[in-house]
């Protein structure tokens, strides 16, 4: 990413990369869906989130959003132990 940065101002470019956590999806095996409860929001991401995201970035209203990674992974990032209590 740091390459474009210099060259997106002059274009009109913005760049934000996307890094989705646990996305549900119908090969997701039961132990994943069970890992999925000890993420903070309680389960997995939807497809449609991820792809919320992405047209959101992609449109005119995020024109002063560049240079930022979009997280997207129901808080997993933010806790150290995901175990059960």
């Amino acid at each position: 990413m740091q390459p474009l940065l210099p060259l997106q101002p002059c274009y009109g470019i913005t760049v934000n990369p996307v890094a989705p956590g646990w996305i549900a999806t119908g090969s997701s095996t039961p132990e994943e869906e069970n890992e999925a409860k000890y993420v903070p929001v309680g389960r997995a991401c939807r497809p449609e989130e991820v792809a919320a995201a992405v047209t959101f970035l992609a449109s005119p209203e995020s024109s002063y959003i560049t240079g930022e990674l979009l997280v997207i992974d129901g808080g997993n990032c933010l806790t150290e132990n995901k175990a059960p209590k």
